[in-house]
């Protein structure tokens, strides 16, 4: 166990430790081994968010040209991903799934999220994790249904993106994360976490092991703070990740992460380990997409595309 320090020092992941953490794979497993996970988020505005987020899980080679859908959840390692979005994108997401599954979710008159606490019910029943925020958009439906999931669910809950921004923005949203039943990881960029915390974005970038531990010890969540080196803290622990490139600067590359880290949370049971594994993994994803094409012409969906070559390398060197 790394432990944080008063300097605010931490440990940075090594390519052995991030394939340490991928765990075995024993030839007596099933999918419920590995866990059931769903993306919940999109909406007609958005419709291009929570699309990559599953792409991350399911391997998919890019977000604009869909050639082959492999199995859904077994690039990032997840047994089953369900993606619940809003019934208006049906015709929009169906042609891309194949194994994993889809259920469409009630929604606003302008495409959004609809709170309905049956349907999440049905979502997120017997799920081990579930993400959230990935293009939702802000709002009063956005609240509610984090406001019901961090009262009513007991699982592994990643809140990204526009559930992030909600949570800024309700103090007594924020104030669930201390008493929630679930087990929650924030993944903020910089200008999220500042937000969140009330800190400058500057002091953000001075000291961001110290600040986004301080608010993963209040708050007890576990901090995944994306930057150019990437914090990932529980306020115990505290690790960073390299690994990244500037051909990720692009939209969408949160959403492959988020979609990375869901599939990972399934079968990773300590939030710290899973988001470490899934920020390195991503950012190595990342690095070979960039050496293959280049970093002006990148995409997020090219990042999704070599998650699987990104564990293969990792799997074949220390695993195998």
């Amino acid at each position: 166990m790394i432990e944080m320090e008063e300097t605010g020092m931490c440990h940075l992941v090594t390519e052995k430790e991030a394939a340490f953490w991928l765990g075995d794979r024993p030839a007596d497993s099933h999918k419920g081994t590995y866990g059931y996970v769903t993306l919940l988020g999109g909406s007609v505005r958005y419709s291009g968010a929570v699309k990559l987020a599953n792409l991350a899980c399911s391997g998919v080679q890019t977000a604009a040209d869909l050639l082959t859908l492999t199995t859904a959840a077994m690039r990032a390692g997840a047994g089953v991903v369900r993606l619940a979005a809003p019934e208006p994108l049906t015709q929009a997401i169906l042609p891309y799934i194949l194994e994993s599954t889809f259920l469409p979710m009630p929604s606003t008159e302008d495409g959004q999220l609809r709170f309905d606490a049956d349907m999440l019910d049905e979502t997120l029943c017997k799920q081990r994790v579930a993400a959230f925020g990935m293009g939702v958009g802000t709002g009063e439906e956005t609240a509610k249904i984090l406001r019901y999931i961090l009262q009513n669910k007991k699982l592994t809950f990643i809140i990204d993106a526009d559930g992030l921004n909600e949570l800024a923005a309700h103090a007594e949203l924020k104030a669930l994360l201390k008493t929630t039943a679930c087990q929650v990881i924030l993944t903020p960029h910089v200008m999220e976490f500042s937000r969140l915390s009330g800190a400058s974005t500057e002091e953000i970038l001075q000291n961001p092991v110290r600040l986004a531990g301080k608010f993963a010890a209040d708050y007890g969540v576990t901090v995944l703070l994306k930057g150019h080196v990437t914090t990932v803290t529980d306020g115990v622990r505290a690790y960073q990740v390299d690994r990244g490139c500037s051909g990720m600067a692009t939209a969408g590359s949160g959403d492959v992460l988020s979609g990375v880290l869901c599939g990972m949370a399934g079968y990773i049971s300590d939030p710290v380990q899973a988001a470490c594994a899934a920020a390195f993994i991503a950012g190595m994803a990342g690095e070979m997409a960039e050496a293959d094409k280049n970093p002006v012409s990148m995409t997020a969906g090219d990042t999704a595309a070599y998650v699987e070559k990104a564990i293969t390398r990792l799997w074949n060197t220390y695993r195998r």
